[in-house]
C-alpha cells in the first residue's frame, strides 16, 4: 500500500509542475495548482519518510525545506517604489528600488537552501565550513555580478541584497556537494548531490533567465531529495 501511495504522489508532482510550464500567472488556475504541487511535494516527502519508516532530522528537515516555498507562489507588491536619498559628507548614497518580491523570494529560497545544507550534516562530515563557503561564495559572485552589469553599490544598496540572497541560497547548496561525495559515494549522498545541483540550478535560471519551465529543475531536486531517503 505504501510502495502505491508513493507511486501515486510521485505521479501527481509531476504531472502538476509539467502543467504548470503551460499555465500563466495570470490564469485563475494558476494559483489553487502551484499551491496542489507545493504540498504534493510535502506529501511525497512524508510519504516517503513513512516507506522507509525514516522520520530523523534529516528526513524532517527535507520536508520542512519545502514549506518555504509557498512564498515564492505569489507575487508581493512594493508599496513605495521611490528611492532613499542620504545625505553623507557632501554625497548622494543612493539605497536603490526596494523590491519586495524579489526580497521575500530571496529570503524563502535561502531558508530552503539553508535546512538542505544542514541534512548534509547527516550525509557528510560534520563541519560547518561549508556554510561558511556558501556565504563567501555568494559574496564574490554578488560583487562580480555588479562589476559585470556595471552597478554601483553605493547607487543600489537594496539590488545587492536582493541578489545576495538569491546567490546566498545557490552557494549555500553548491557548497554541500563535495563534502557529501568526498566522504560517500554512496547512492544517497550522489542523489543528495544532484538534488542540490538542480536546485541552485533553478535559482540562477531564475536570476537571468526566467521561464516557466525552469520549475522542472526544482521539482526534480526535491525528487531527487526525497528518494534519497528511500534509497
Amino acid at each position: 500500500m505504501m510502495i502505491a501511495a508513493l507511486v501515486l504522489i510521485l505521479v501527481a508532482v509531476v504531472v502538476a509542475a509539467v502543467l504548470l510550464c503551460f499555465i500563466k500567472r495570470t490564469s485563475a488556475f494558476y494559483l489553487p495548482l502551484a499551491l496542489t504541487s507545493i504540498v504534493a511535494l510535502v506529501c511525497a516527502g512524508l510519504t516517503s519518510a513513512s516507506y522507509k519508516n525514516a522520520f530523523d532530522g534529516y528526513s524532517i528537515l527535507l520536508i520542512i525545506s519545502v514549506l518555504p516555498l509557498f512564498l515564492t507562489i505569489f507575487e508581493f507588491k512594493t508599496t513605495n517604489k521611490t528611492a532613499d536619498n542620504i545625505s553623507q559628507e557632501g554625497k548622494k548614497l543612493r539605497f536603490g528600488v526596494f523590491n519586495l518580491d524579489k526580497t521575500i523570494k530571496g529570503f524563502a529560497y535561502c531558508v530552503s537552501a539553508f535546512c538542505i545544507a544542514f541534512c548534509a550534516l547527516y550525509l557528510g562530515k560534520e563541519t560547518p565550513y561549508s556554510f561558511l563557503i556558501g556565504l563567501f561564495l555568494a559574496l564574490a559572485c554578488t560583487f562580480l555580478d555588479f562589476i559585470i552589469t556595471k552597478n554601483s553599490l553605493l547607487t543600489n544598496l537594496f539590488g545587492f541584497f536582493e541578489k545576495f540572497l538569491m546567490f546566498l541560497a545557490a552557494s549555500l547548496l553548491v557548497s554541500t556537494i563535495l563534502p557529501c561525495l568526498l566522504y560517500s559515494f554512496a547512492l544517497q549522498n550522489i542523489l543528495f548531490s544532484l538534488a542540490c545541483a538542480c536546485y541552485a540550478s533553478h535559482i540562477i535560471l531564475n536570476m537571468y533567465l526566467p521561464n516557466k519551465f525552469n520549475n522542472l529543475s526544482l521539482f526534480a531536486s526535491f525528487l531527487l531529495l526525497f528518494a534519497s531517503i528511500v534509497f
